[in-house]
């Protein structure tokens, strides 16, 4: 059985700015006689306006609209472009919003996935065609609850996702839950990019689960893949440029799966997440050359490839401008840190290592700035100046690596004087 650890993360929402294509569809038919109504999809918080204009009556949650046709809601994916190895999947996250909209209570309330969704249909509104529930080599790797009443989701697998909700009474808060998935290796990638469209049901008791005016399920459908960046792509990463959700518990994120470096992957590197309120998107981009060299500071000289970290606010979870003034959480003991820093642990291959450096001549730059501090301590402290840097260490095949603890994104490069 999945392990479903539950936290949950308040976050102010406000409405995004994030352009998108409309995936829901309609049912064609009527549904007037339909006595209960659901939001099931996308907060609105974070529904693109496209949607909202497009259907102003369902938009990213779907239902049933003003003329009694059946809506799918929407779920957009963070972050839109996931990356996956040989070794490991990474992860996508999505928010999903169950509500009762209607003036009775819902009884019997299921959200189901993969295995477990599309078993019955009405044909007045029939599952989704786009692919199955939980596609190929995808994984259900945990379910958070946000906000709302708590379900039970203990039946939920790696393979099938199962929150029960019992009764929901009218009026009552709506529950968000975030859902996180691991992607398939490269091995299982059917396309490479894949833009598959992972949905759910929302299943209840109304009376009538396979034919007549009565809906007894409702779907919500991933955001449908344009080339304006909506929807979701997996693709095979390389050692130059790997992305993934990091949920909110915190995780580490690598560009080459051993953590070491070779001639062909210059630099490897493992991004350490602290744990957050909405989980985080990690992406490693690495540039350049072994033989490039460029002016660090003053009087120093910087070499080899340049390694770009980028950790920011989902905002296809979340709204938010993508890049967060802070990492981790707020402590409430007075004695850790107020913001936990990024751990980088950087390993140089040493086919980009000049002669003249080791391991005690090492240095590291941080946007082209020299990385003066040392940590006191490893993990620091609080009052520890970020960036901070360990010693550096030299591998048994002449890598160099070192260890670097900061609180902002940015470029990270070795060098010497």
């Amino acid at each position: 059985m999945i392990r479903v650890p539950w936290s949950r993360a308040g976050a102010a929402l406000a409405a995004t700015t994030l352009a998108g294509s409309l995936l829901a569809a309609s049912a064609g038919t009527g549904l007037a006689a339909n006595t209960r109504n659901v939001y099931f999809g996308a907060p609105l918080d974070v529904c693109p306006p496209s949607v909202t204009t497009a259907y102003p009556d369902t938009g990213c949650g779907g239902g049933i609209d003003s003329n009694g046709v059946a809506q799918y809601g929407v779920e957009i994916f963070s972050p839109t472009t996931v990356t996956t190895t040989t070794a490991t999947g990474k992860l996508v996250g999505y928010r999903l919003q169950i509500g009762n909209t209607s003036t009775s209570t819902l009884t019997h309330v299921v959200v189901l996935g993969g295995t477990l969704a599309g078993q019955t249909s009405n044909p007045l509104f029939p599952a989704p065609t786009v692919g199955p529930s939980l596609p190929a080599g995808f994984t259900y790797d945990h379910v958070y609850l946000v906000s709302g009443p708590q379900p039970d989701c203990s039946g939920t697998t790696t393979t099938a996702l199962r929150c029960d909700f019992g009764n929901i009474a009218a009026g009552t808060a709506p529950t968000i839950l975030l859902i996180v998935l691991r992607t398939p290796t490269t091995a299982g990638l059917p396309d490479d990019p894949w833009h598959p469209q992972p949905w759910n049901e929302l299943q209840l008791n109304e009376g009538s689960s396979s034919s007549g005016s009565n809906v007894d399920s409702f779907y919500a459908v991933g955001q449908a893949y344009t080339a304006a960046g909506t929807g979701l792509t997996v693709t095979a990463s390389s050692t130059s440029d790997v992305e993934s959700f990091i949920a909110p518990p915190g995780g580490t994120l690598l560009n080459v799966d051993s953590a070491v470096a070779t001639p062909t992957a210059l630099s490897a590197t493992v991004v350490g997440v602290p744990a957050t309120g909405n989980g985080e998107n990690s992406r490693v981009q690495v540039t350049g050359t072994a033989t490039d060299t460029s002016v660090c500071d003053t009087d120093y000289t910087c070499f080899g490839v340049d390694t770009q970290i980028s950790v920011t606010t989902p905002v296809n979870v979340v709204t938010g401008g993508g890049v967060p003034d802070q990492f981790g959480i707020v402590s409430s003991d007075g004695t850790s840190w107020l913001v936990r820093p990024l751990t980088i642990d950087l390993r140089w291959d040493a086919s980009e290592i000049p002669g003249r450096v080791h391991a005690r001549n090492l240095q590291v730059f941080h946007d082209g700035v020299l990385v003066g501090d040392f940590c006191a301590t490893v993990p620091p402290l609080p009052g520890q100046a970020l960036p901070c840097r360990t010693d550096a260490v030299q591998y048994s095949d002449r890598d160099l690596g070192v260890t670097v603890y900061s609180d902002s994104n940015g470029g990270w490069k070795p060098g010497y004087n």
